[in-house]
């Protein structure tokens, strides 16, 4: 029973000892590498993308739904009950009826207006996060090339790095 123990305790801290292990190589992936937080954050802005998409259309949705049952509920009425209807009864149900379409266009507005403000959040949302990605990659530094043997350096350097020739 206690080399069970011993076994289960052994595969836990193994399994403790990968994980951590996992965890730490990401954070310092995300420190030290501008081309790893680059893909990260590609990878955010085309999640943020799809959501956009996806909110777009359940709006669209919402909004045609909402009009169609409340036209089929009104159209239904009106045919089930004409004939038993008077007058009275008919004209209060016309009024109903524009006024149900009239709550409807007011709800359409309403509903685009709101679509069309959380697509400008999510588009300057997305235009903040591909600057941050820019900047990122670059480390907000003007890319230089050496004149002689054409490898990246600092912008200020008077002497290649590389191949120790003065530019």
């Amino acid at each position: 029973m206690f080399s069970t123990f011993n076994n289960v305790f052994s595969v836990i801290m193994v399994f403790g000892f990968v994980f951590s292990a996992g965890v730490f190589a990401f954070i310092l992936l995300n420190i030290f590498s501008p081309n790893f937080r680059s893909k990260v954050m590609k990878h955010q802005l085309n999640m943020q993308k799809r959501i956009i998409s996806d909110n777009k259309q359940s709006l669209s949705d919402i909004q045609q739904l909402s009009s169609d049952v409340q036209i089929d509920a009104v159209k239904n009425t009106l045919e089930n009950h004409k004939d038993d209807l008077s007058g009275i009864l008919k004209n209060n149900l016309n009024m109903t009826m524009e006024a149900v379409n009239q709550f409807q266009a007011q709800n359409s507005d309403v509903l685009h207006e709101m679509s069309t403000r959380s697509a400008e959040i999510q588009k300057d949302g997305i235009r903040m996060m591909a600057e941050a990605v820019t900047e990122g990659v670059n480390d907000g530094r003007r890319k230089i090339f050496c004149k002689h043997c054409g490898k990246e350096i600092d912008e200020d350097s008077t002497f290649c790095k590389f191949c120790g020739k003065e530019q």
